[in-house]
């Protein structure tokens, strides 16, 4: 109970600061005295402060509380199939380094810990006495957000991966692992819910297809963490075979493998992402075709989840916004062709070209909302 009752007072004071604490009691409803001995803490701690004072109601006027962001940092990481993304914060989520490393080809598990330790120990040396309170981890595929296990990392090729355990081992300090598109979304969330906006989707394309939903201001993962599995939905039954081994699936029609894939076969030799990006983006004729067919099919399959969740806004992102961004009108128009009446008005649709660390510091933002929140309302 005293965890929980600091992390509800903590979260106001970070939430709503400045903030007295009869106001904080009154939020709460803890009493007067709970609220001053942990305020009184948390002051010691040096993660809030004694900022000024508030208006009088007829009494003397209340001393203010401040949270202190300077007070520590977080580390989020994203790992990629190819490099390792860090990111340091302050305790707000705001960005203050980053560094990039390669992995090794074929990375494994034990690879990319010894690599995120090590970086976890120079960012702490570069943070001189601030305090670490955690590490995020963000990682494409199939995560157990609740234990921490990567169930499944096609691009890695890793299968039931304890990773939260070995990497709390290896740093000392608390782990959050989830899926990156998930890290994406909680990135994206302070800006979309400023705008009212707090049910929104967030849909990557890049080397797969990713969904993220944000609904009602809280994170949806699905009855095992595992929902969100957008790009292998069925668009085609007769289509390509995807990686997953089925047919058809939308990301073996509208990923950058797949249009690069079809790109090379129309050009009559395999071509590299940059040149698909050049060809496309000059207009050519012979691969026209191919970026209108995939942004039908991602309008089309966008119109599903729209019919379903009725979100206020979708973001669109990933390496490949690039192509989002040309083919945006024929994906919007795709997508309203095909959704019921009435769910595409004032519907918001952009493209957002963020990146590897805004996700690596979404992964951070996860982390925080774990500290900052009480263990028995998170999502």
């Amino acid at each position: 109970m005293r965890e929980i009752n600091e992390s509800v007072v903590l979260g106001l004071i970070r939430q709503n600061g400045p903030i007295s604490r009869v106001a904080i009691a009154r939020t709460s409803h803890l009493s007067a005295a709970t609220v001053t001995g942990i305020t009184t803490r948390l002051i010691a701690q040096g993660l809030v402060s004694e900022k000024s004072q508030g208006a009088s109601t007829g009494g003397r006027r209340p001393i203010l509380l401040s949270f202190n962001s300077r007070a520590g940092i977080a580390i989020g990481f994203k790992i990629t199939e190819r490099e390792l993304v860090c990111v340091a914060t302050d305790l707000s989520a705001e960005q203050e380094q980053h560094s990039r490393i390669t992995l090794p080809d074929h990375a494994t598990p034990e690879d990319v810990i010894a690599l995120i330790a090590s970086e976890v120990d120079r960012a702490q040396g570069a943070a001189t006495s601030r305090r670490l309170v955690g590490v995020g981890v963000g990682i494409a595929g199939v995560v157990d957000r609740p234990s921490g296990v990567c169930r499944l990392s096609p691009f890695l090729r890793w299968t039931d991966v304890p990773l939260r355990a070995a990497l709390e081992d290896a740093v000392s300090v608390p782990v959050v692992v989830e899926n990156d598109v998930n890290t994406l979304t909680f990135a994206v969330r302070g800006e979309v819910i400023s705008t009212d906006r707090n049910s929104f989707i967030v849909v990557t394309v890049g080397r797969g297809i990713g969904l993220g939903m944000m609904l009602n201001g809280m994170p949806f993962r699905g009855a095992r963490g595992q929902g969100g599995e957008f790009g292998h939905i069925t668009v085609d039954p007769s289509g390509p075979t995807c990686e997953c081994g089925k047919q058809g699936c939308l990301e073996a029609i509208a990923s950058m493998p797949a249009l690069i894939r079809d790109a090379s076969s129309v050009i009559g030799r395999p071509i590299t992402e940059p040149e698909l990006r050049e060809l496309i983006l000059s207009e050519d004729r012979r691969l026209a075709p191919l970026a209108d067919h995939a942004a039908k099919v991602l309008g089309e399959a966008l119109a599903t989840l729209v019919n379903i969740l009725n979100p206020g806004k979708v973001v669109l992102s990933g390496e490949g916004a690039w192509l989002l961004n040309h083919t945006l009108r024929r994906i919007v128009h795709a997508m309203n062709s095909n959704v019921f009446d009435g769910l595409s008005d004032e519907l918001e649709v952009r493209v957002e070209e963020r990146g590897d660390e805004f996700w690596a510091a979404g992964a951070a933002g996860l982390l925080l909302d774990d500290v900052f929140h009480p263990r028995l309302q998170r999502a």
